[in-house]
């Protein structure tokens, strides 16, 4: 399945066509199936700089119950990053990443090239997707009915929370997807600083 997964991308992104395998459509598909375990560690920085979104734009909002949510955060981006970053099987080509030339054309620096247009990939076309995003809200929103609830001003903690997911899931969304494209293939040593 995985090995289908990364395949899919590569063919999606030019590395590779269905019928031949170049050296470009090889170091992607191995790529794909690195990025896939890294970026889904739970100890990654990609898991913790989005707890640490969420914390801040969402529990960090609430009028009453931020302990709680900053408590709940942790598993609750876990499961909603894990979610997130199941979908590299693209849906959709992949208009902006080039090509097999291009790639091919990059030599010694085929490796870290095709890293940045998977980084550029996860950003644009998976975390940035509606479809995803949507499923990472659903997720927070979870989180929000696990938080004691209150009545405050005549609003639940669950409501604010909820509302602060609904506004601020795509901002979160987009400045993890920056931090993939920033860091992704420095912090995996397959680029130079």
């Amino acid at each position: 399945m995985l090995q289908a997964v990364a395949m899919n991308m590569c063919v999606d992104l030019g590395m590779c066509n269905e019928m031949t395998a170049s050296p470009a459509c090889h170091v992607c598909d191995g790529l794909v199936k690195k990025i896939q375990v890294a970026i889904s560690a739970p100890t990654s920085y990609f898991v913790e700089f989005f707890r640490g979104l969420i914390e801040q734009s969402i529990c960090g909002s609430l009028e009453s119950g931020a302990a709680a949510c900053k408590d709940a955060a942790a598993g609750a981006a876990a499961r909603a990053w894990s979610g997130a970053v199941s979908g590299l099987a693209p849906g959709k080509a992949c208009r902006s990443c080039g090509s097999r030339a291009a790639a091919a054309a990059a030599g010694e620096g085929l490796v870290c090239h095709v890293c940045e247009k998977l980084a550029l990939f996860i950003d644009s076309d998976v975390l940035e997707d509606p479809a995803v995003q949507k499923a990472v809200a659903d997720q927070l929103k979870d989180l929000c009915a696990q938080l004691p609830n209150p009545r405050i001003t005549n609003s639940s903690i669950t409501a604010q929370c909820d509302k602060m997911v609904d506004e601020n899931t795509a901002e979160i969304m987009s400045q993890v997807g920056k931090a993939v494209q920033a860091r992704l293939c420095e912090d995996l040593v397959l680029c130079a600083a």
